[in-house]
Parts: C-alpha cells; structure tokens; sequence
C-alpha cells in the first residue's frame, strides 16, 4: 500500500512538471512553432477526400464524439495524450521496478527531444501515436510474464487504433519494439509476430475499407511522395 501511495505521488508530481514545468523548459518563439491547422479543421468534419486513410483516427474519433474544440482547446487536448503517455511509462516503471525506474523514464522523455518537437509542433497525430507506443511497451512486456489472452487482445486493440492513428510511424516503432523484446529474450517468439504483423495488415485493410465504403478512392500520399521524388 505504501508503494503504490509512493507511486501515485510521484505520478501526479510529474503530471505537474510535465503540464506546468515543460513549458517554462521549451519557451519557443511564435515563428518557430509549426500549427497542423489541416489536422483541427478535419475534426469538423466526416471523412472526406481530404483525410488520409493511414492517419484519421484523431479527428474521426473527435468528430463521432462531437468535440467541438477551439484550436486552444485543441492543442491542449493533444498534449494532454503525450503527457498521459509518459506518466503511463512512469507509473508502470515505477510500479514493476522501483520508483527510482519511474524517476528517471520521466526525466529521460521531459529532457529527450520528444517534449521539446512537441512542444513546437502543434497539433499533430503523434500525440496519440506516443500514447498508443508507451501502451505497446507496457503490453509486450506484460506478455512476457503473463501468457493469458487478455494481454494478447489488449495488445491487438492498441495495434488497430495505433495503425489508424499513424499506420507507417506506428508499424516502425512496433516493429522496433518487438524486435529489442526478442533481442533482449535471445528467442523469436513466431506465433506473436505473426499476431502482430497479422493486426497491422488487417488495421490497414479496414482503414481502406471505410473509405471505400465512404465513396473515397485510394490514394496513399506517403506513397506517392516517396515515388514522386524517386
């Protein structure tokens, strides 16, 4: 009970740090700042032609929930999610470890270059995308102690959404951490990589879907820029 008290402490200190602190840490000059307003506007609407199939689960899932945010209210919103990301990193250190693992996770991310880009670029997808890979983190470590299907339908959970919310950055840094988690066990766990790469392809195929069903024609723009420049 003690630990857990400890824990939670040191949990909402960092909320604090990470809320408050951060911004006095990484003042930036207006014109350095870079505003995704594309992304904002699209939470205004259905999907159109104008989303983008491997990255419409925020403003979709603001939309269905009629969030009508201002843009202030907007760029809280997407640093709140980094911010319940890291402190889902520190408490789940914290707790497995010792609360000197949660310390330094939290002083590693508030002083790595993560907060500082985010600080910076305003409304952008990787908010969600961090959360989603700090819950991938704690699953797959939970997995290798705990064999149970409940862990492995969490983890497929956050793949689909993690795919919709930024299907190439999201599918990498999965594929990194499954790839340290192997590295670290010495031992290729098959069936689980299988799960892995079997979800990202299916969140993929379902993200076409819908917009197919929406009357929307494929078009990848992170495919086509990439061809266009070759």
């Amino acid at each position: 009970m003690k630990k857990i008290l400890l824990i939670l402490l040191l949990t909402l200190a960092f909320f604090i740090i990470l809320r408050e602190g951060s911004s006095y840490l990484y003042q930036s000059k207006e014109e350095a700042r870079v505003y995704n307003t594309g992304l904002y506007w699209l939470t205004k609407t259905d999907i159109s032609p104008k989303h983008q199939s491997d990255s419409f689960l925020l403003p979709y899932l603001l939309y269905q929930l009629h969030a009508d945010l201002t843009p202030t209210e907007f760029a809280r919103l997407c640093n709140t999610i980094l911010i319940a990301g890291i402190l889902l990193l520190i408490f789940y250190f914290a707790f497995e470890f010792n609360v000197w693992a949660g310390v330094f996770i939290g002083l590693f991310v508030l002083l790595s270059p993560l907060v500082l880009i985010q600080k910076v670029w305003i409304g952008f997808p990787d908010h969600l995308t961090f959360f989603f890979s700090s819950a991938t983190i704690l699953l797959l470590d939970r997995i290798s102690e705990d064999r149970r299907r409940f862990w492995y339908a969490q983890l497929c959970i956050v793949l689909l959404l993690g795919a919709w919310n930024h299907f190439y950055q999201f599918s990498i840094i999965v594929g990194l951490l499954v790839l340290i988690k192997f590295s670290s066990e010495k031992k290729i766990e098959w069936k689980l990589s299988g799960l892995i790469l079997g979800t990202l392809i299916l969140a993929r195929i379902l993200s076409l879907l819908l917009f197919y069903l929406k009357g929307i024609s494929f078009e990848d723009s992170r495919l086509s820029t990439v061809r266009d420049e070759s």
